[in-house]
């Protein structure tokens, strides 16, 4: 039976967000969870995040994972697509949406970037100075 550590909303009890895991802890979307095989590796976790924050601490709890047999220990949308291509007369349908997962540019391009930007900012600073001071008046 999978699990999940869910943070509750102390005023009307709703999830407001699922561990995820990873450097960002929390998520809004359900996707995102992390489920965990067994309760015991659920609590481990669990008692660090009430630790980590100990006013939230009555709010974040292990609960019992929804949703259908396919989904059981996945937490990411390429498992539970093998997952679904191993179960008889599942389909698959295509991924159409391509999750970014590194940055845009190398860092070495950005800083290039960001210098010479500042050196262009510096130019058109030192322009307008020069200009304002050999003005004829």
């Amino acid at each position: 039976m999978p699990y999940c550590i869910t943070l509750r909303s102390r005023t009307d009890k709703r999830i407001t967000g699922w561990y995820a895991g990873g450097s960002c802890r929390w998520s809004t979307d359900h996707k995102r969870q992390k489920r965990f095989e067994n309760k015991r590796d659920a609590g481990a976790v669990c008692e660090e995040l009430r630790d980590l924050c100990p006013r939230n601490a009555k709010v974040i709890n292990i609960e019992v994972t929804e949703g259908g047999p396919n989904l059981v220990g996945c937490s990411r949308p390429e498992q539970v697509e093998s997952s679904r291509a191993a179960v008889p007369g599942a389909s698959v349908a295509p991924r159409t949406e391509v999750a970014i997962t590194s940055s845009p540019l190398p860092p070495a391009v950005a800083w290039t970037a960001v210098l010479l930007g500042s050196l262009g900012l510096w130019w058109g600073i030192w322009s307008a100075a020069s200009a304002l001071i050999s003005a004829p008046s």
